[in-house]
């Protein structure tokens, strides 16, 4: 059973959280961005989870911009450029941002690289019960969809 890796984070409301264990609902949707550019992909899975979200008491989803340790200094401006563009406190709230942990993620996640997303369905306790990668396609969410009603 593959697990998701223990990582600290702040959402874009200032809330320090450590995730698996202080995400949002009994079961998540974790959707993993890398570079900026990777918020169109992550775009297109939105429509899904709220959807999910809605059928499902236990279930919610976050986004997860995961940035290198250098960007650290940095945070208070990209927190706040991306903040700012944000007009709904909830979408705020379900934004949290990481730094320094991408190599923890890569190597949880097995990923090959950081090219693409990472959609992740993972229990409070950090058990991944689901994974794709990239932009949103019919069959994947389908696939989702249904390990989300198998694990609720």
């Amino acid at each position: 059973m593959r697990m998701f890796p223990t990582i600290r984070g702040r959402s874009l409301e200032q809330r320090e959280l450590t995730l698996p264990r202080d995400l949002p609902g009994v079961l998540t949707c974790v959707v993993v961005a890398f570079r900026q550019h990777q918020q169109r992909d992550v775009d297109t899975w939105l429509e899904l989870l709220r959807e999910l979200a809605g059928e499902h008491l236990n279930f919610d989803f976050c986004e997860l911009p995961s940035l290198a340790g250098r960007w650290r200094p940095a945070r208070a401006f990209i927190d706040g450029g991306m903040s700012r563009a944000i007009d709904d406190q909830s979408v705020r709230e379900r934004t949290i941002t990481s730094y320094g942990y991408v190599a923890q993620l890569v190597a949880g996640l097995e990923l090959a690289s950081t090219d693409a997303i990472a959609v992740v369905l993972v229990a409070r306790d950090g058990t991944i019960h689901w994974q794709g990668l990239g932009p949103h396609d019919p069959n994947a969410g389908k696939q989702l969809a249904k390990a989300v009603r198998a694990v609720l």
